[in-house]
């Protein structure tokens, strides 16, 4: 008896093995899950993204909708649905597809993070993206007195009002500008090195001192740490003949160090905090 031949398997499918995957935030799949759930409008992490100011992680999630409050709608795979008052006064007059504004997009997303330091990092990408900034987003929240976090958020927008931007920038401005009695520095100053625009990240004028706070995404290349050798530099060419760059230890451990090396530079009379 003859051996039974292999069993011969069909090839795949040329059209579904060309197929490309559609990331869950493509412009196609976000405006199909509104027209899913009619009337409807993009928000929370959909919104960032849609505007250019979304993470990177945020792009393999699902899509996020409004509806109004009253409704009851099924759920999608894919889909987050949030049910929310007062919807049409929140919506963009004029993008496509159907969202929030930016801002109210922000609060809600902060309201949720997962951590205070996510919230920082959030509030500060959005303002820095000069997308909004700190006081049209307290105008907004001063309408959202349901809003999970709002006295924190209140508070917060604040210190990005004062350019604390990132998470380490808040941090040194509340656990190490404040109740150390330093001066109020001058952040996010835009200053030229050559024929490039910079900001510098804290700056005591008074003390002809400027502090550079390592913690940022964005300080992390080879790149990166050269054109901040170049901020330094321009500094001194400049007059400013001290900079301090400090990263996350210098700010979160006993940070007496730090206090003591800023006040005396030009005469401070301050004395650090216990």
């Amino acid at each position: 008896m003859s051996p039974t031949p292999p069993p011969v398997r069909s090839p795949p499918s040329p059209t579904r093995a060309a197929e490309p995957r559609r990331p869950p935030h493509s412009p196609t799949a976000a405006l199909a899950a509104t027209l899913f759930y009619e009337p409807a409008a993009l928000t929370h992490e959909s919104v960032l993204i849609a505007e250019g100011v979304g993470r990177p992680q945020d792009a393999d999630g699902p899509v996020h909708i409004a509806v109004d409050h009253a409704r009851r709608v099924e759920p999608q795979a894919g889909i987050v649905v949030h049910r929310r008052r007062g919807l049409v006064a929140a919506l963009h007059p004029s993008k496509t597809p159907l969202r929030v504004r930016l801002d109210e997009a922000v609060l809600d997303v902060a309201s949720t993070a997962r951590s205070d330091a996510a919230a920082v990092a959030l509030l500060g990408d959005a303002c820095q993206s000069r997308r909004t900034n700190a006081s049209r987003l307290a105008r907004v929240l001063s309408q959202r007195v349901r809003l999970p976090r709002r006295s924190f958020l209140a508070e917060l927008l604040v210190d990005v009002a004062e350019g604390a931007y990132s998470v380490l920038e808040h941090r040194y401005l509340t656990g190490v500008e404040r109740p150390h009695g330093l001066p109020t520095g001058k952040r996010q100053r835009l200053v030229h090195v050559g024929r490039t625009r910079a900001y510098r990240d804290v700056e005591y004028l008074q003390l002809d001192t400027v502090v550079e706070l390592d913690g940022r995404l964005g300080h992390d290349g080879t790149q990166d740490r050269w054109d901040d050798l170049d901020r330094d530099i321009a500094g001194i060419v400049g007059g400013t003949a001290v900079t301090l760059r400090l990263g996350w230890r210098q700010v979160l451990s006993p940070c007496s160090a730090t206090c003591v090396a800023i006040q005396p530079i030009r005469g401070g009379s301050g004395t650090p905090a216990a």
